[in-house]
């Protein structure tokens, strides 16, 4: 564990509210960092349609026989990618929908398939009101995958607020996290950044942050400024407002160096 260098990559988008549209632009970027040598990939929040929460309950499809998770798996054993598919829509038992975020490994095997916990309700100081629990259902557990190069943690957007997620996390020994996002414009402008940060350095982890960016048809305004944030807090690339891929060789062995000579997670104290 905690050798070599992999290629990573953040992809920034603006998404529309039609499908079809998103997934054509998608797969110019996926082609684009595989010709870059990306082997490991995060997609923003919501990619496939960022539309108003009025519709999402149409757009929800059956887990086992979602087209999007369909292609998703296709684009990353195309591509020989690990890919962290953002979010989608999916319908759940007990007929309300889950805003899911897939992982598929290089051959296209979906390896995990994360619920977002953490529901964004709340007023922001634009005036805007949100209430994401309105459409969709929480989820309850971790979202973590095993590859060779080591666990990875999973999360979506608003759960970045939350520390005790990333420390239990943490606690299973993840190298890195990543975090699709529809970040909004004014939160983001006070938060994004520096929520990233901390938590990268407190846990000693890689971060990768994909966030929707611009306004969308519904007149939703997104942060953008994807990044990838290094385990001592470095920010090792971003992309400001436009849309395009973030890309960085996350070093294995300084995340090793890292936790040797500062070892944080064995010296806590307290046990929450």
């Amino acid at each position: 564990m905690f050798a070599g260098r992999i290629r990573a990559a953040v992809l920034q988008l603006n998404s529309a509210s039609e499908i079809q549209k998103n997934l054509i632009r998608l797969e110019f970027f996926l082609k684009d960092a595989a010709r870059q040598k990306v082997r490991f990939l995060v997609l923003p929040e919501v990619f496939a349609s960022m539309a108003p929460d009025s519709m999402k309950p149409a757009l929800a499809e059956e887990p086992a026989s979602s087209s999007l998770l369909g292609f998703l798996s296709d684009q990353a054993r195309n591509h020989q990618f690990y890919l962290c598919g953002g979010s989608v829509l999916l319908k759940s038992p007990s007929g309300r929908i889950w805003n899911a975020s897939p992982f598929f490994g290089p051959d296209g095997r979906l390896l995990a398939l994360y619920r977002k916990i953490h529901l964004f309700d709340a007023m922001v100081s634009d005036g805007r009101s949100y209430c994401e629990s309105r459409v969709i259902e929480a989820g309850h557990e971790l979202g973590q995958v095993s590859t060779p190069l080591g666990r990875i943690g999973l999360g979506v957007c608003y759960d970045l607020r939350f520390p005790e997620l990333f420390r239990a996390h943490s606690l299973k020994d993840i190298f890195a996290f990543c975090l699709p996002s529809a970040f909004t414009e004014v939160t983001g402008k006070k938060h994004w950044e520096i929520l990233i940060r901390a938590r990268s350095i407190e846990n000693q982890v890689f971060f990768l942050a994909a966030n929707q960016t611009g306004t969308s048809d519904h007149g939703l305004r997104c942060y953008g400024h994807s990044l990838i944030c290094g385990p001592d807090g470095e920010i090792l690339n971003q992309i400001a407002k436009n849309e395009g891929l973030a890309i960085a060789d996350l070093d294995l062995e300084k995340l090793g160096r890292i936790r040797r000579d500062m070892p944080v997670l064995n010296h806590r104290r307290l046990r929450a």
